[in-house]
């Protein structure tokens, strides 16, 4: 992560226009998991001597190569279209949770031809940052509405 905000401060400075909104853009492009928007690259801007010095510490200590980079997806293809899966799904009312969610993954990257060696393992930090990429809330429910199945319901609210 450290040496990417170096590297995106750099690219800032050298840019013709130097325009942060800009600068944002063109990088969330190529690290897409950092989600860069403008006020991000404010406020590394705005601190930007603390991670040159920071970086500069790292780099005296011959742990450059160690700085934590954030994983860039492996399959963005797969995450795209359970990405507009999840928009429809949400869309229809359907009920969207973990293990659908992990199947629809496995279930793409099988349609897209990933081999299984390759696939992603699902794990809770997939899962955490998948729902914090789509805005996904986790929602219990309580009493009857815990025990009734979704056709049920949708047959009870067609029939009203």
């Amino acid at each position: 992560m450290l040496a990417q905000q170096i590297e995106v401060l750099y690219w800032h400075h050298k840019s013709v226009n130097k325009s942060q909104t800009k600068t944002a853009a063109h990088w969330d492009n190529i690290y897409p998991n950092l989600q860069l928007k403008q006020p991000t690259i404010l406020a590394w801007l705005k601190d930007e001597e603390k991670w040159h010095a920071q970086f500069a510490e790292v780099e005296s200590k011959g742990q450059a190569s160690q700085t934590k980079w954030v994983k860039q997806t492996k399959h963005p293809e797969v995450n795209e279209m359970l990405d507009l899966w999840v928009v429809k799904a949400m869309a229809d009312g359907v009920h969207v949770n973990r293990e659908i969610l992990h199947q629809k993954w496995t279930q793409f990257a099988n349609l897209v031809g990933v081999p299984e060696d390759e696939q992603l393992n699902l794990s809770e930090g997939w899962l955490t940052a998948f729902k914090k990429h789509c805005v996904l809330k986790e929602f219990k429910k309580h009493g009857e509405a815990g025990f009734a199945s979704a056709e049920d319901v949708e047959k009870e609210c067609v029939h009203v």
